[in-house]
Protein backbone atom coordinates (compact mmCIF):
# COMPACT_ATOMS: atom_id res chain seq x y z
CA UNK A 1 0.00 0.00 0.00
CA UNK A 2 1.40 3.39 -0.99
CA UNK A 3 1.95 5.84 1.85
CA UNK A 4 2.25 9.55 1.16
CA UNK A 5 2.58 12.39 3.63
CA UNK A 6 2.65 16.10 3.24
CA UNK A 7 3.98 19.08 5.12
CA UNK A 8 0.90 20.75 3.63
CA UNK A 9 -1.82 18.06 3.98
CA UNK A 10 -4.39 20.30 2.29
CA UNK A 11 -2.56 19.64 -0.97
CA UNK A 12 -3.57 15.98 -0.89
CA UNK A 13 -7.06 14.64 -1.40
CA UNK A 14 -9.06 15.15 1.77
CA UNK A 15 -10.15 11.52 2.11
CA UNK A 16 -6.65 10.26 2.87
CA UNK A 17 -4.91 13.11 4.71
CA UNK A 18 -5.31 11.82 8.24
CA UNK A 19 -4.24 8.24 7.50
CA UNK A 20 -1.28 9.32 5.38
CA UNK A 21 0.01 11.94 7.82
CA UNK A 22 -0.29 9.53 10.75
CA UNK A 23 1.59 6.82 8.86
CA UNK A 24 4.50 9.11 8.02
CA UNK A 25 4.57 10.56 11.51
CA UNK A 26 4.94 7.05 12.98
CA UNK A 27 7.70 6.24 10.49
CA UNK A 28 9.54 9.47 11.25
CA UNK A 29 9.29 8.76 14.96
CA UNK A 30 11.05 5.46 14.29
CA UNK A 31 8.26 3.07 15.24
CA UNK A 32 8.13 1.47 11.79
CA UNK A 33 10.57 1.37 8.89
CA UNK A 34 9.51 -1.17 6.27
CA UNK A 35 11.09 0.60 3.30
CA UNK A 36 13.03 3.60 2.04
CA UNK A 37 11.72 7.13 2.55
CA UNK A 38 11.62 9.62 -0.29
CA UNK A 39 11.48 13.31 0.55
CA UNK A 40 9.68 14.99 -2.36
CA UNK A 41 10.13 18.76 -2.44
CA UNK A 42 8.01 20.76 -4.86
CA UNK A 43 5.57 23.64 -4.67
CA UNK A 44 3.46 21.83 -7.30
CA UNK A 45 1.12 19.43 -5.50
CA UNK A 46 0.70 17.57 -8.79
CA UNK A 47 4.33 16.42 -8.53
CA UNK A 48 3.64 14.70 -5.21
CA UNK A 49 0.46 13.09 -6.55
CA UNK A 50 2.27 11.83 -9.67
CA UNK A 51 5.04 10.30 -7.54
CA UNK A 52 2.43 8.63 -5.35
CA UNK A 53 0.88 6.99 -8.42
CA UNK A 54 4.25 6.01 -9.89
CA UNK A 55 5.55 4.48 -6.66
CA UNK A 56 2.33 2.65 -5.82
CA UNK A 57 3.21 -0.94 -4.98
CA UNK A 58 6.88 -0.20 -4.33
CA UNK A 59 8.58 -0.13 -0.92
CA UNK A 60 9.07 3.66 -1.16
CA UNK A 61 7.25 5.94 1.27
CA UNK A 62 6.85 9.59 0.30
CA UNK A 63 7.02 12.62 2.55
CA UNK A 64 6.13 15.83 0.74
CA UNK A 65 7.31 19.37 1.37
CA UNK A 66 6.51 22.53 -0.58
CA UNK A 67 9.47 24.65 0.56
CA UNK A 68 13.10 24.42 1.67
CA UNK A 69 11.98 25.23 5.19
CA UNK A 70 9.42 22.40 5.18
CA UNK A 71 12.01 20.02 3.75
CA UNK A 72 14.49 20.93 6.46
CA UNK A 73 11.93 20.12 9.15
CA UNK A 74 11.11 16.73 7.60
CA UNK A 75 14.77 15.88 7.03
CA UNK A 76 15.58 16.50 10.68
CA UNK A 77 12.52 14.58 11.94
CA UNK A 78 13.27 11.22 10.43
CA UNK A 79 15.08 8.89 8.12
CA UNK A 80 15.29 10.02 4.48
CA UNK A 81 16.77 7.65 1.89
CA UNK A 82 16.61 10.03 -1.08
CA UNK A 83 15.46 13.54 -1.93
CA UNK A 84 13.57 14.43 -5.10
CA UNK A 85 13.66 18.23 -5.44
CA UNK A 86 12.13 20.65 -7.93
CA UNK A 87 14.58 22.98 -9.66
CA UNK A 88 12.97 26.07 -8.14
CA UNK A 89 11.16 26.41 -4.83
CA UNK A 90 9.30 29.34 -3.25
CA UNK A 91 12.12 29.96 -0.76
CA UNK A 92 15.16 28.66 -2.60
CA UNK A 93 16.46 26.26 -5.23
CA UNK A 94 17.75 22.75 -5.55
CA UNK A 95 21.20 24.06 -4.58
CA UNK A 96 19.87 24.97 -1.13
CA UNK A 97 18.48 21.45 -0.75
CA UNK A 98 21.79 19.96 -1.90
CA UNK A 99 23.58 21.97 0.81
CA UNK A 100 20.97 20.90 3.36
CA UNK A 101 21.46 17.25 2.41
CA UNK A 102 25.25 17.55 2.60
CA UNK A 103 25.09 18.97 6.13
CA UNK A 104 22.57 16.46 7.45
CA UNK A 105 23.68 13.34 9.28
CA UNK A 106 22.00 11.18 6.64
CA UNK A 107 23.35 12.90 3.47
CA UNK A 108 20.68 11.39 1.20
CA UNK A 109 21.23 11.64 -2.56
CA UNK A 110 19.50 14.61 -4.21
CA UNK A 111 17.66 14.13 -7.49
CA UNK A 112 16.63 17.37 -9.21
CA UNK A 113 13.43 17.62 -11.26
CA UNK A 114 12.81 20.15 -14.02
CA UNK A 115 10.71 20.66 -17.12
CA UNK A 116 13.91 21.93 -18.75
CA UNK A 117 16.15 18.99 -17.86
CA UNK A 118 19.02 19.39 -20.29
CA UNK A 119 22.68 18.38 -20.43
CA UNK A 120 23.78 21.67 -18.83
CA UNK A 121 21.55 21.17 -15.79
CA UNK A 122 22.53 17.50 -15.52
CA UNK A 123 26.25 18.40 -15.59
CA UNK A 124 25.77 21.17 -13.00
CA UNK A 125 23.82 18.89 -10.65
CA UNK A 126 26.43 16.13 -10.87
CA UNK A 127 29.36 18.55 -10.54
CA UNK A 128 27.90 20.04 -7.37
CA UNK A 129 27.29 16.63 -5.79
CA UNK A 130 23.72 15.84 -6.81
CA UNK A 131 22.73 12.33 -7.81
CA UNK A 132 20.69 12.78 -11.01
CA UNK A 133 18.13 14.87 -12.90
CA UNK A 134 14.61 13.76 -13.81
CA UNK A 135 12.56 15.48 -16.50
CA UNK A 136 8.97 16.50 -15.83
CA UNK A 137 6.42 15.27 -16.52
CA UNK A 138 7.65 12.15 -14.78
CA UNK A 139 7.97 8.85 -16.62
CA UNK A 140 7.26 5.86 -14.42
CA UNK A 141 10.14 3.65 -15.56
CA UNK A 142 12.68 6.46 -15.32
CA UNK A 143 11.58 7.49 -11.80
CA UNK A 144 11.65 3.91 -10.55
CA UNK A 145 15.04 3.25 -12.15
CA UNK A 146 16.65 6.37 -10.67
CA UNK A 147 15.25 5.68 -7.19
CA UNK A 148 16.28 2.03 -7.33
CA UNK A 149 19.80 3.07 -8.36
CA UNK A 150 19.94 5.64 -5.54
CA UNK A 151 18.74 3.06 -3.00
CA UNK A 152 21.32 0.54 -4.22
CA UNK A 153 24.06 3.14 -3.90
CA UNK A 154 22.96 3.92 -0.35
CA UNK A 155 22.94 0.28 0.65
CA UNK A 156 26.31 -0.32 -1.05
CA UNK A 157 25.02 -2.76 -3.66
Amino acid sequence: MRKVSSAMPSQLSSNCNTRIHATYSRRVAGTTNPGPNLLSISSASGDHAALGRILLGTPWHIAAARTCRGAKALLHRGSVSAILCAHDLPDGTWRDILNLSATSTQSPPVIVTSRLADDRLWAEVLNLGGYDVLAKPFHEQEVRHVLTSAANQISGQ
